[in-house]
């Protein structure tokens, strides 16, 4: 891979609402998670577990950003759309629900004040990269 061909972390962005409202951002993540393997063990597995894939597959992350003057952050405990760019052209999107807001209000006189976001998501996430 050529060093031109690297994403770097300073492309990302977050947007998240019906009208998308963009943050700022300093970092996001997002992980997958499913529910876990359905056991199927009975007397005939002899002895060794038998597992079928989850069907349950969801996602949660957070975002965090510095608080801006005139933008609201996203709807606590509501779904709202959540829009996480990689850069310009790839992105990740999935309906979510905020359920925890950090605001640092300790703000030292050198230090901008930041704000963060936790997420679960619900329904599906979609990823977009035509570069592949």
């Amino acid at each position: 891979m050529a060093l031109g061909d690297n994403i770097s972390g300073s492309d990302g962005m977050v947007k998240y609402g019906a009208t998308p409202t963009e943050i700022k951002i300093t970092k996001w993540n997002i992980k997958k998670k499913t529910s876990g393997p359905v056991p199927v063990n009975d007397s005939g597995s002899g002895g060794n577990m038998t597992n079928l894939p989850a069907k349950l597959v969801g996602f949660d992350g957070s975002f965090e950003g510095f608080l801006k003057k005139g933008v609201a952050g996203p709807t606590f405990n509501s779904v709202v759309a959540g829009e996480f760019y990689v850069d310009d052209n790839i992105k990740y999107d999935g309906d979510i629900i905020i359920g925890e807001e950090d605001i640092n209000v300790a703000v030292d006189g050198t230090d901008a004040v930041k704000v963060g976001f936790s997420f679960e998501g619900t329904g599906e996430l979609t990823k977009t990269d035509p570069t592949v």
